[in-house]
């Protein structure tokens, strides 16, 4: 099992959130022994390098919830960013996952 301090640029914000880019299924498992409840997703699913093969389906295999708002990384919008606060409007009181392929878009949308 891995621990969550090990996913790729894992930066923890508060008791609530903690961000990252793309986690492996092992440590979305991490994830979820810590007690998260959400895993939202802002990267593309286009690219194997930086994605998972079924990544909502490891999440609610967890017993996740999952969000996906696809953010194109060189030409993010208004829209995805309020898709982003929406959801985590949604998710108040919820220990969430914020990821990326890289954790580069997410720091920039919470930024």
């Amino acid at each position: 099992m891995h621990d969550i301090e090990h996913v790729h640029n894992y930066r923890f914000v508060d008791d609530r959130l903690a961000t990252s880019g793309q986690p492996s299924v092992a440590q979305l498992q991490s994830i979820a022994n810590a007690g998260f409840a959400v895993v939202i997703n802002l990267a593309l699913h286009d690219d194997p390098r930086y994605s998972l093969p079924d990544e909502a389906g490891a999440v609610a295999a967890l017993g996740m919830e999952y969000v996906h708002i696809p953010v194109q990384f060189a030409a993010p919008r208004q829209q995805d960013l309020r898709a982003l606060f929406d959801a985590m409007d949604r998710c108040r009181g919820k220990k969430v996952w914020v990821h990326c392929a890289a954790n580069m878009r997410v720091s920039a949308f919470l930024g």
